[in-house]
This record gives structure tokens, C-alpha cells and sequence, in this order.
């Protein structure tokens, strides 16, 4: 991710796409080293198992980089 932000900054934005597979505190873990790093991400998606509403919390309150909860909504009922 490092020689990747280094390549394209300024250039283009980096979208991280974690597909559910982490948990609140593996994504929190790794977003922080990111951030530590310099590492800027547009944002990270899905970093945990859709219906895990309590981990994006927890994501959310710890670390800079913004929170994509995409399959997390179906429609309008989830967005509420």
C-alpha cells in the first residue's frame, strides 16, 4: 500500500475494499498503520461483516480514514 500511495499521490485517490474480511479490531489495527505511515485512503469499504453495525462503530471512533458500510444497506429500512 505504501509504494502504491507513493506512486499514484496527487495523482489519483486509493479506495480500500476489505470485503467484510476483517474484524473491528484487525481493521482498526491496520487502518492506523496506513495512517501511521502516511498512507491517505479515500476510504476503506466494508471492513467488516455487513450486519456488524457495533464494529463499524468502533471503526469509526478510532481511526481518520472514512467508513464505507456499502453492504450494510439494502434499502431504505438499513439506511434509517
Amino acid at each position: 500500500m505504501k509504494a502504491i500511495y507513493a506512486a499514484v499521490a496527487g495523482k489519483a485517490l486509493i479506495r480500500l475494499d476489505a470485503n467484510q474480511g476483517w474484524t473491528a479490531k484487525e481493521a482498526v489495527y491496520a487502518l492506523r498503520k496506513l495512517e501511521d505511515a502516511g498512507v491517505r485512503l479515500e476510504l476503506v469499504e466494508q471492513p467488516v461483516k455487513a450486519y456488524d453495525l457495533d464494529g463499524l462503530k468502533y471503526i469509526t471512533e478510532r481511526v481518520h480514514t472514512p467508513v464505507m458500510a456499502d453492504e450494510s444497506s439494502f434499502g431504505p429500512r438499513e439506511v434509517i
